[in-house]
């Protein structure tokens, strides 16, 4: 109807010019309203084609549209709270790398519209390179992988960001896609000790959770690292039907332990000189690229490989060698408690 009155009003201000001549008014007027009919027509279309076009633009945009809204509400709020500069930048960083693609979508609504099949199918093919590089996936049937593709959530790290602390509860395992991460331990007096440094393909925070103990170990990336992480309940829903997949992760997790505690100055029971050569050896890292790598060149990873995997990466392996080499600290002092019994 607006329409209609802007094209009645163009027709009372300015006619449009007829071949009307005198004694044919009732010809003239016909004229007149086709025209305007003509008019309101043309605008009618017009506006149509506008309003098409807008939205095939903002549908082939909703991705960016939503992301930059996310956007504009996290530097609103981050602006209300006076948070520092260099906080700001980062909370940035975080939105340029978890959303590369430039483009943010609600996945979870989007995937519960859809049929169980259907959304295991989606998850198994979002999550197909992460499978590719974890060894664990690769020996295990599809069922588990179908489980996991579910249930597993993306983690974006900085550098020097703690992912979990000793002695804390855990909470999640986590798999790493991309980066380095340093695990470590603090033992009192004694300070941070470094005792391993894994990357692409490798899994951490298993001990915690399939061992119920506390963190053993505190996990700090070293370089930025894209993670995806599995709660506990949904951790233990999947190896409950996969008995097989649950001996070997506990029985990894069990290896991993005992090298700590074999490790730890402060406990008396466990010795460096008393762990068997299988427990020496993490049997799901050697499976990894970067640790098949400098398997296969017979020699010891060293900081400068890692960080040409990686970008960043203190050593490696030269921490998991001191495992092997079976000396210092608590080994060397059970020998001189040995001499002494000879003696």
């Amino acid at each position: 109807m607006q329409a209609l009155g802007t094209m009645i009003s163009m027709e009372t201000q300015t006619p449009v010019s007829t071949s009307c001549f005198e004694g044919s008014s009732s010809w003239c007027t016909i004229e007149n309203w086709t025209n305007l009919i003509s008019l309101y027509m043309g605008s009618v279309m017009y506006a149509l084609l506008i309003s098409n076009l807008s939205s095939i633009v903002l549908t082939v945009e909703m991705g960016q549209h939503l992301l930059s809204e996310k956007v504009k509400q996290v530097n609103e709020y981050m602006r209300s709270k006076r948070l520092p500069v260099t906080l700001r930048d980062k909370v940035r960083d975080f939105f340029r790398l978890r959303f590369a693609e430039g483009k943010m979508f609600n996945e979870t609504e989007i995937l519960k519209e859809i049929s169980p099949t259907l959304r295991q199918e989606i998850m198994r093919f979002n999550s197909a390179q992460l499978f590719f590089k974890v060894p664990i996936f690769g020996n295990s049937p599809e069922t588990f992988k179908y489980a996991l593709a579910t249930t597993i959530q993306p983690v974006v790290h900085f550098d020097e960001e703690v992912v979990f602390k000793m002695g804390t509860t855990g909470e999640d395992l986590y798999f790493i896609y991309s980066g380095v991460v340093q695990i470590e331990a603090s033992w009192f007096e004694h300070g941070e000790k470094p005792l391993a440094v894994i990357g692409d393909g490798c899994y951490f925070g298993d001990v915690a959770l399939l061992l119920l103990c506390k963190r053993t170990a505190t996990a700090v990336c070293k370089s930025l690292s894209f993670l995806y992480a599995i709660d506990n309940t949904s951790l233990s829903k999947t190896l409950a039907d996969h008995k097989h997949v649950y001996k070997y992760m506990l029985r990894i997790a069990e290896c991993r332990q005992t090298r700590v505690l074999a490790r730890n100055p402060n406990v008396e029971d466990v010795t460096e000189d008393e762990l068997t050569p299988s427990q020496w050896f993490d049997d799901e890292d050697e499976q990894t690229e970067l640790f098949s790598l400098n398997n296969a060149s017979q020699s010891k990873p060293t900081a400068e490989k890692a960080a040409g995997a990686h970008g960043k990466a203190t050593s490696v392996a030269s921490f998991t060698a001191s495992f092997r080499s079976k000396k210092g600290g608590r080994s060397s002092r059970s020998s001189k408690e040995t001499k002494s019994q000879e003696d």
